[in-house]
């Protein structure tokens, strides 16, 4: 940077130009600090904070931090849409079963709505079924749907893998696992069974998920 500074400039004055023209030569990658991919994971909090990002924490896997980043202004478009809340849920690997007033026969404006968790968003090792999890989810869902519609809100563990049952004659996959989610207690005790049908029909194996 040129120094405009005139030849009688006190000595305060040249250290300040200096410090000035230090800053100004620091290279700063804009382009790669408002690209979620490529923001360096200490400084996606900070994008986050940019981006308006209702629900944010700070331990949350990097990967979902980016998720959640790339999806921010998606959200923020439709906000107040099933579309909303499917992509703000989908970004933290969670999906959803959601059936609104006029299509279950229920009370106008109203809706019931099961999230499914991919993960528990959390590096500590605790179960998948937490009441942090829930409340999380549930902040998410509140803050993306619309103001008037009222939902009945449960969540539970949902996977897609293959599944190989070896009680049949002869081992067959079945793929498609889905999960059924109940309302959790603040301490679920959660216990899992499995079953399938054998024969052409096979199609998929249901998980079914109880908290007591």
């Amino acid at each position: 940077m040129s120094d405009l500074l005139p030849p009688n400039a006190t000595g305060l004055e040249r250290d300040i130009d200096a410090t000035i023209e230090a800053a100004y030569s620091i290279d700063v990658p804009i382009s790669k600090l408002f690209n979620p991919d490529t923001c360096p994971a200490s400084l996606l909090g900070h994008l986050a904070w940019s981006l308006s990002i209702d629900e944010w924490d700070d331990n949350w896997p990097t990967d979902i931090k980016r998720q959640v980043c790339k999806t921010a202004i998606e959200v923020h478009r439709h906000k107040g849409t099933v579309y909303a809340i499917r992509t703000a849920l989908n970004s933290l690997n969670a999906t959803i079963d959601i059936e609104e007033w006029f299509e279950n026969g229920g009370a106008p404006y109203t809706a019931t709505l099961v999230a499914y968790a991919g993960n528990n968003l959390g590096d500590d090792g605790n179960t998948l079924l937490t009441p942090e999890l829930q409340t999380k989810l549930w902040r998410v869902v509140e803050r993306a749907k619309n103001v008037r519609t009222h939902i009945d809100f449960s969540f539970g563990v949902g996977s897609k893998c293959d599944l190989y049952v070896t009680s049949a004659p002869a081992s067959m996959p079945v793929s498609r696992v889905t999960s059924e989610a109940t309302r959790p207690s603040p301490s679920p005790s959660v216990s899992m069974t499995a079953a399938a049908a054998f024969g052409p029909s096979i199609e998929a194996g249901r998980i079914s998920i109880t908290a007591s």
